[in-house]
């Protein structure tokens, strides 16, 4: 969204009717604290500055703003393995290097979900959802000594204040 849009609208407020909507113009001090913020992540995050296609040897080339270059084979990502040559040439860096598109594909990767992939990073919540599923003696002991306690305590019923 550029900056123009998001200074006509900040907020979509529903009316119960859910039929009408109210916009409230973004203040020039909500604007500067975006602007702010997008400088900020685009200092700490890693941003495309070229990519590119090579048909040849069907290798992805990413070039970072830091001069970087990651490559990959293009169809070892899954939403571009049916591509055709063509298709996957035709890609564009957007939103200032964060993302990267394929509009006749319609599909969209991050900067930092394509290096993820590539470099097949693992993120903080991917790792606590795979380390939650480990099963352990001492998980086991620890849910036993819960449910000898009655188990997991049941919801309390609210009442409404006079």
């Amino acid at each position: 969204m550029s900056l123009a849009v998001a200074a006509l609208v900040v907020a979509a407020v529903r009316n119960t009717s859910m039929a009408k909507l109210q916009y409230k113009p973004i203040s020039d001090a909500e604007v500067e604290q975006v602007k702010l913020s997008s400088a900020q992540r685009d200092k700490s995050e890693p941003r495309l500055d070229t990519a590119h296609y090579e048909a040849s040897t069907g290798q992805l080339i990413l070039t970072m703003r830091s001069g970087v270059s990651v490559s990959v084979l293009a169809r070892q990502l899954k939403s571009l393995e049916q591509a055709t040559d063509e298709q996957l040439a035709d890609m564009r860096v957007a939103s200032r290097g964060a993302a990267l598109f394929w509009d006749s594909l319609d599909v969209q990767m991050t900067t930092i979900a394509l290096l993820q992939l590539i470099l097949k990073l693992e993120t903080i919540t991917g790792k606590a959802r795979r380390d939650g599923r480990v099963k352990s003696a001492a998980k086991t002991a620890a849910a036993r000594s819960n449910g000898a306690k009655g188990g997991r305590p049941s919801r309390l019923k609210l009442r409404p204040v006079n």
